[in-house]
């Protein structure tokens, strides 16, 4: 979270993961002083002395890095990037205010695939250029933090961006 984030609320869920193998999971969710869900952390029991955890990242500010990339220098790949990442909103318009559940059904269809193409294109791109340039220093920030920047395509209630 942002430092100097005004924070509402703080909710720790704990219960069965509903996986094979019995495992259990702790759900910690936050929510900034506008209500918006700001951030999820999963904790989730793999082996008995194992943990790991899944945070959701802001998708406006890996996009904010091919944006600036765009503007200042009309890169030609930060303008794909903002084009694939273009649809992504343009679906999450679509289920602007509907249930968690509807929202995730839609993700699942329809922003999914779109997002497993761009990753695929994303590494691509990066094995075309300077790995020393500003347009690789975008796509390995979006690439090592995938997992973050789509937590919203397992969970309805999280939003594409958090501003945290």
């Amino acid at each position: 979270m942002r430092a100097g984030t005004a924070v509402r609320g703080l909710r720790l869920c704990w219960g069965p993961q509903g996986q094979a193998g019995g495992r259990t999971a702790a759900r910690l969710l936050w929510r900034a002083a506008g209500g918006r869900l700001c951030g999820i952390q999963w904790i989730d029991q793999g082996q008995p002395s194992w943990w790991t955890s899944h945070a959701c990242l802001c998708n406006a500010y890996a996009r904010q890095k091919f944006y600036e990339l765009y503007k200042s220098q009309a890169s030609p790949i930060a303008g794909e990037a903002l084009q694939r990442i273009a649809q992504v909103y343009q679906i999450e318009a679509e289920v602007l205010g509907r249930p968690a559940d509807e929202r995730l059904a839609v993700r699942q269809a329809k922003t999914q695939p779109i997002l497993a193409q761009m990753q695929s294109w994303l590494e691509a791109r990066l094995a075309e250029v300077s790995g020393k340039s500003k347009i690789a220093e975008a796509i390995r920030y979006m690439l090592s933090h995938w997992d973050g920047l789509t937590i919203f395509l397992a969970d309805g209630r999280v939003e594409v961006d958090n501003y945290c």
